[in-house]
């Protein structure tokens, strides 16, 4: 079993929900899907995202994939080589369109 631990707090987060659908973008398109585990900080609540399967659930091209989309919880990009343009929009919590 993997431990997380709050960089902030010094304790361990604990699981808050297994199972997420977490969908991976490339210049803020939605090209797969992974269920994947949220994490959560009992002290100061800030949340993290692991323990991804194997393999993507769903991947674009795929007959349910845009019902898998829309039932995504969270997302995130594939490289950390975003497009200035993205991160702008993410930072200013503006919401990235996945379609």
């Amino acid at each position: 079993m993997s431990h997380c631990i709050c960089v902030e707090c010094g304790v361990a987060m604990k699981p808050a929900e297994n199972g997420v659908v977490v969908l991976e973008l490339s210049r803020g398109e939605a090209i797969c899907a992974w269920h994947a585990d949220r994490w959560q900080c009992p002290l100061c609540n800030k949340k993290i995202i692991g323990g991804f399967g194997r393999k993507p659930v769903s991947e674009r091209g795929d007959e349910y994939f845009s019902a898998t989309v829309k039932k995504a919880d969270h997302s995130f990009y594939h490289s950390q080589m975003m497009i200035q343009e993205d991160v702008d929009r993410q930072y200013n919590n503006e919401v990235i369109p996945c379609q």
